[in-house]
């Protein structure tokens, strides 16, 4: 039962309660008189008669009184009961609308900060285009190395094709969906990041001497098919933070349409 019938429930009882009383208060005043009467030996009953019927018509007259005053409360406060609820729904539907816009908003921010990160000029090849990239990658996060792997879609092989402040003894080894860390984000076409970085993985060569990252993350370069054509990754000393991740995740989706269109224009 609701807090409403709860309430309704009570406000019968109470009713309920002020009627029996009242007829008790009658009958009690009643017998009262005729008990007097009875005792002074006066045959003639009509004082008592009298006097029971004004208690009945005043007691009634109170009990409507109070009925009709419990009825209004009980209305107003269903009211108010239906009111509080209404504007419950109306705050819930205004928060969830809030919500869904606040996200929208924000993914429509992540994919203007990624669209940021694509390089402006014109570009001859792939190779410079992905240079390029990974230099406004670097300036505007904490990343302090980075590659870029294409694919060759003759041998279906991702291959080394640009790096920013890249040090190796030799050139990455070229890789296929499923193999190593980069094949298997090229498989699975999701964002992955690594805060413990295996031995050996990457190195960091500067004045300072060599240290190596613990942090990586590897995007996969979607295209609108939604197979793999690439797969980028950037290193760093510091935590990547999740805003950084949503963004680099987004620059994934709009790289092979620019590509296609710088393509397009070469040909033209």
């Amino acid at each position: 039962m609701g807090t409403m019938g709860i309430r309704k429930a009570k406000h019968a009882f109470i009713h309920s309660v002020l009627l029996a009383l009242l007829l008790l208060s009658v009958c009690g005043t009643y017998f009262s008189f005729h008990n007097l009467v009875a005792t002074t030996q006066n045959a003639f009953y009509f004082w008592p008669i009298v006097f029971t019927i004004a208690t009945l018509i005043i007691g009634l007259v109170l009990y409507l009184n109070v009925s009709r005053t419990n009825d209004q409360n009980q209305k107003i406060a269903e009211q108010l009961e239906s009111l509080k609820r209404t504007i419950e729904q109306s705050k819930n539907g205004q928060n969830g609308k809030t919500k869904e816009e606040h996200k929208a908003q924000q993914q429509t921010n992540t994919i203007e900060d990624a669209s940021k990160l694509l390089p402006s000029s014109n570009f001859e090849n792939i190779d410079i285009f992905a240079e390029q990239l990974l230099k406004n990658i670097s300036k505007s996060f904490e990343i302090v190395q980075g590659t870029y792997f294409a694919k060759n879609e003759k041998t279906n092989e991702f291959k080394f094709v640009a790096g920013y402040a890249f040090y190796s003894e030799s050139q990455p080894q070229s890789f296929v969906e499923g193999e190593t860390l980069p094949g298997q984000v090229a498989k699975n076409r999701e964002t992955l990041l690594l805060e413990q970085i295996p031995d050996g993985y990457i190195t960091i060569l500067s004045g300072l001497g060599k240290g190596t990252p613990h942090y990586l993350l590897l995007v996969p370069i979607v295209n609108e098919q939604g197979s793999c054509d690439g797969v980028f990754e950037v290193a760093s000393f510091k935590p990547i933070p999740s805003s950084t991740v949503q963004i680099l995740t987004a620059l994934g989706k709009l790289i092979d349409p620019l590509l296609h269109k710088n393509a397009n224009s070469s040909q033209e």
